[in-house]
């Protein structure tokens, strides 16, 4: 193939314009105009993100520092300010004297921050929300594997002090000894992510989305109440229908997608608490206690596919021993995730009742 000759190619380019010119000219320049204006609003005003100023991004900030005389608005400033707080003494987590615990609260500050975001960013600019949400984000992932590994490695640890035989001791202690190697590689890969968050700008950003939210949020009385519904509704309707069917299955996944839709909305109550007054608590305690069941109920479940792993890493291996001991292991942890799901089922709330009273008390507690 000969070589391009790119001036023979820009000239065919130029051709190309030219015709397009003259039939364009065909046509009512307005027209044509008009035409080609509105295909590229069309195209784009969905992609576009208006920029906040840095001066308003400022504003905001200083607003977030500043108590406004709301019981709600300033309960939502001071809980955001300390989940920054939280996120920023356990960054470090792995030189704290309990690595496991601190990444642990690392992670579920992220995670807060973000349901905050989540929760008032209909009240934002997008590119505020954006501006939060993109770093927390990463965080909460860079971290997501090491605390995976921090669960299993406990839950190994329990049933490796709960051994019923030598040969299924040697077989747990293979496989904590396997993990541990895991952790710390994906520790080591969590640090490096970690360094490439500005997490200066991550309090900036925050503190700008908090200010904003401060802003906007209207005087106590019944203003406050329908737009704290009209905020938090949209958790409680996705938590609803991502309720599996009650037919006798497990529905693992679909028990997993829901106890994240819990999570969620366990987050948002706690930004509402004084809007529920003394009624908070038994709203929060069954969103809190289902989420934790289910929260066991998926460690199980990814304890039983590390087994399966590891079970077929020692099949091939020809250790078909210490293979066939996990078998025994693996069968118990499906009675324990089959528990589990009964006391889902028999522990679960009237959502109907429960999002009933809960448009009531925000009715009652902010009036």
């Amino acid at each position: 193939m000969p070589p391009f000759d790119f001036r023979s190619l820009s000239k065919r380019f130029a051709k190309v314009a030219n015709n397009f010119r003259e039939k364009a000219s065909r046509q009512p320049l307005v027209q044509v105009t008009s035409q080609r204006i509105r295909a590229l609003t069309d195209s784009r005003s969905r992609s576009i993100v208006r920029r906040t100023s840095k001066a308003a991004l400022e504003l905001y900030v200083a607003q977030a520092h500043i108590a406004t005389g709301s019981v709600v608005a300033d309960h939502i400033a001071n809980t955001v300010q300390k989940r920054l707080a939280r996120l920023a003494q356990t960054k470090t987590f792995e030189t704290a004297k309990d690595p496991v615990e601190a990444l642990h609260d690392f992670r579920v500050a992220s995670r807060r921050l973000r349901a905050f975001v989540d929760v008032f960013e209909p009240l934002l600019d997008r590119d505020i929300g954006l501006r939060a949400k993109g770093p927390l984000q990463k965080i909460t992932r860079a971290v997501r594997t090491v605390r995976d590994w921090d669960v299993q490695l406990g839950l190994l640890q329990v049933r490796l002090d709960r051994a019923m035989t030598e040969i299924e001791r040697i077989a747990l202690e293979d496989l904590l000894a396997a993990a541990t190697t895991k952790r710390k590689r994906e520790a080591r890969r969590a640090h490096k992510r970690l360094r490439k968050v500005d997490f200066n700008e991550v309090h900036f950003a925050v503190c700008a989305t908090l200010g904003a939210t401060i802003t906007h949020m209207p005087a106590p009385g019944s203003a406050t109440a329908q737009l704290l519904w009209e905020l938090i509704e949209p958790f409680v309707q996705t938590t609803s229908s991502a309720r599996p069917p009650d037919d006798g299955l497990e529905h693992a996944d679909w028990l997993h997608q829901f106890r994240i839709r819990l999570k969620k909305l366990r987050y948002a109550l706690e930004l509402f608490e004084p809007a529920l007054g003394s009624a908070f608590g038994q709203l929060y305690a069954p969103v809190e206690e289902l989420q934790e069941l289910l929260g066991q109920h998926h460690d199980l479940v990814v304890l039983d596919e590390l087994m399966e792993r590891h079970r077929r890493d020692l099949e091939q291996e020809n250790r078909g021993t210490l293979a066939h001991s996990l078998i025994a292991l693996q069968d118990r942890l499906v009675e324990e995730r089959r528990a589990l799901v009964v006391r889902f089922r028999n522990e679960a709330f009237d959502a109907d009742c429960w999002r009933q009273s809960l448009r009531c008390q925000l009715d009652i507690g902010t009036s």
